[in-house]
């Protein structure tokens, strides 16, 4: 008897043990979660934005239901971020006279910032250049070839605040799919970089037991990225193996994905607009003289006029990147309407570049519009495909030489025809601009 008391004791002990322990661990979640999120949860009165034009329903509770609602109407072949994006665009032409609206996600407001007017209060600001802290969640994965996969991780956790504590995310099966994607390309990063320090090294051995005047004319030859990158940091230790991996994987998602995303809509478009992909066949024509060959110099890219506009004008229907994010750290005023300080200013770029008053008829694709006397009078806000002001991309120069190279290379070879009319292509917004569905084309020869 006294021994079935004891077992009943012992029993009792473990259950309370672990009701100790699961109190306990919920204590934990709740305060780490606090901890992660206490930087994205800005201190404001919940008034603070009533004075500019808002979305009805502004609430917590309203903001959740949306978001339930638009994954329960998604579909395969019309996904919750295309159908994001379509509301985002109907409540710019809500607000249109205002250039600026605001909704809250989950507590923190958001103001959307869609005309030029009141895009430039942000982008020329030197005060405003602190990207939002949403791009924290970037951090793991910037610059990836596993880019597709890991982005939509990163968009589903902007979207879903609960996520942003890391303990939370990565119990998820997306979390764990994300941990693991990024597991394999940071391994086959260090893989590679550590084999090109040991060529390095080896390289510069043999080039110290060379005589001056060899080494004068090495010194003279252009180097690769990689290789001015890993010289500086065997120079200087204090630039670290992460610096180089961070700065190699910065120019692969500013120069690889990017650029290419930009080639397949300017591919596409072209092969939608029959008179401009004639135009553009002209122009190589009389570049190239018919040589199809011919080195293609920075004095040659210089010449592709028309080529340089069709690239405009896709990039405003489709900008890479359809919206930026920034940190608002104190108030200000824009066309005399107060923005808190701790909301985000949201610079949706997709918006602004259809803006009627700057692009009549925004919808048509005419790359005339970037002629040089049709840009006269535009606002210089109207179009930042590459952002603008002290934070614009460093890099729209090299993206673009990249970009006339690869299409004119292409162009010079084929004829392009689009399988699929415009308003069958569906997009949506991840960190780059996406289609739903592959573009189909078909390339023709010349």
């Amino acid at each position: 008897m006294m021994k079935h008391i004891e077992t009943v004791k012992e029993y009792m002990d473990w259950y309370g043990f672990q009701k100790i322990l699961s109190i306990s661990l919920i204590i934990c979640i709740v305060y780490k979660f606090l901890i992660y999120t206490k930087d994205f949860l800005p201190k404001f009165s919940i008034f603070e934005t009533c004075s500019l034009p808002s979305i009805k329903g502004n609430a917590p509770l309203f903001y959740i239901s949306t978001i339930f609602s638009l994954y329960k109407q998604s579909t395969p072949n019309l996904p919750a971020m295309c159908l994001a994006l379509q509301a985002l665009f109907g409540f710019c032409q809500v607000y249109g006279k205002n250039g600026l609206f605001t909704f809250k996600l989950l507590f923190k407001p958001v103001v959307v910032f869609f005309k030029p007017e009141t895009v430039e209060a942000i982008l020329s600001s030197s005060e405003h250049i602190e990207k939002s802290r949403e791009y924290r969640l970037l951090r793991p994965w910037i610059g990836t070839g596993l880019i597709t996969r890991i982005e939509k991780a990163v968009m589903y956790r902007t979207l879903c605040p609960w996520l942003y504590p890391d303990i939370i995310f990565y119990s998820t099966p997306m979390g764990r799919q994300f941990k693991a994607n990024l597991q394999l390309v940071h391994g086959l990063n260090k893989k590679v970089l550590k084999q090109k320090i040991e060529l390095t090294k080896c390289i510069r051995t043999d080039a110290s037991a060379k005589d001056t005047e060899n080494q004068t004319v090495e010194a003279k030859v252009r180097k690769p990225f990689l290789e001015l990158l890993l010289e500086y940091h065997l120079k200087d230790p204090s630039f670290t193996e992460q610096d180089i991996k961070e700065h190699v994987d910065t120019i692969m998602f500013g120069g690889h994905e990017t650029t290419a995303t930009v080639m397949s809509w300017v591919l596409y478009c072209l092969g939608i607009y029959a008179e401009a992909q004639q135009e553009v066949h002209e122009e190589l024509d009389i570049i190239f003289e018919n040589e199809r060959n011919e080195y293609i110099s920075r004095a040659v890219l210089a010449k592709m006029k028309y080529l340089e506009c069709v690239i405009k004008e896709t990039l405003r229907l489709y900008p890479v990147v359809p919206f930026i994010t920034r940190e608002n750290n104190r108030p200000f005023k824009v066309l005399d309407q107060d923005v808190s300080q701790g909301s985000m200013c949201f610079v949706f770029i997709s918006a602004l570049h259809r803006d009627p008053v700057s692009f009549p008829d925004p919808e048509k694709f005419d790359p005339n519009r970037f002629l040089a006397e049709n840009s006269t009078g535009r606002h210089p806000y109207a179009y930042t495909p590459f952002s603008a002001g002290p934070r614009n991309c460093v890099g729209q120069k090299f993206g673009m030489m990249e970009a006339k190279t690869i299409l004119a290379c292409v162009l010079r070879r084929f004829r392009v025809i689009s399988l699929d009319p415009r308003d069958k292509v569906l997009t949506y917004a991840n960190i780059i601009i996406r289609n739903v569905h592959p573009l189909r084309l078909r390339f023709v020869p010349r």
